[in-house]
């Protein structure tokens, strides 16, 4: 039996979150990235991936919005800058998600979803 702490576990389980999500199935995305949690509460693949999930599948913008800006502090990189920018739009907070899409770009002038957030 595995040990279900092994990596390839954690990976089985952002590969089959991906696919869902990818799916349009946000919800079940979110159980499975809350049973990677489970495995590795602070790996900053799973709390992006949770966080957007739960955004959309959950619609729970101000909760997934908290959880991006944690991880924006710990880890801040253009993709979880972007992440954040595009939950403030979603909530209606344009002027703050344009100043997160800024800095963004800043790090990344040639992402994409940071110009659209922008």
């Amino acid at each position: 039996m595995a040990d279900p702490a092994s990596p390839t576990d954690l990976n089985a389980l952002l590969e089959q979150g991906a696919r869902l999500y990818a799916a349009g199935q946000s919800a079940a995305a979110a159980r499975v990235y809350r049973q990677a949690q489970q495995i590795a509460p602070r790996d900053p693949t799973v709390r992006l991936r949770l966080a957007l999930a739960i955004w959309h599948g959950e619609n729970r913008g101000e909760e997934a919005l908290s959880e991006v800006r944690q991880l924006a502090e710990q880890h801040p990189q253009p993709q979880v800058l972007g992440a954040e920018a595009m939950i403030l739009n979603s909530l209606g907070r344009f002027e703050e998600a344009a100043a997160v899409a800024g800095r963004a770009l800043d790090m990344d002038p040639a992402n994409p979803g940071a110009w659209v957030d922008l």
